[in-house]
């Protein structure tokens, strides 16, 4: 498992872990100030990598593995579909005179 640690400045002692996983097609780095800052406030955090589910991830030995095509396919299917349900709902909440017309288009 590819994983990469942010800790406190000076650190010594016991102090709370934070494990974080991204969302799709991050890398354990994506969010770098955001673990810099948790670990400046006494956190130390844990970023953990999924092969597959990244663009790319790259091991300790130098590995590269990239996305898994037919999982990248789903998510972009998934997030389309959310986005397009989300504004016609806001357009149906705005201009109830397209309300059947975006009706009939959510069905289809």
């Amino acid at each position: 498992m590819n994983v990469q640690f942010w800790y406190p400045d000076n650190a010594e002692g016991i102090y709370p872990l934070v494990v974080f996983s991204h969302g799709a097609f991050g890398i354990k780095a994506s969010n770098a100030s955001t673990y810099r800052e948790l670990a400046s406030h006494g956190y130390v955090v844990c970023s953990i990598d999924h092969p597959y589910h990244s663009f790319y991830t790259v091991a300790d030995d130098g590995a590269v593995t990239l996305i898994n095509s037919e999982y990248k396919t789903e998510v972009h299917f998934l997030a389309s579909w959310f986005m397009i349900k989300s504004l016609v709902i806001s357009l149906q909440a705005e201009n109830p005179t397209r309300r059947s017309f975006f009706n009939f288009l959510i069905m289809l």
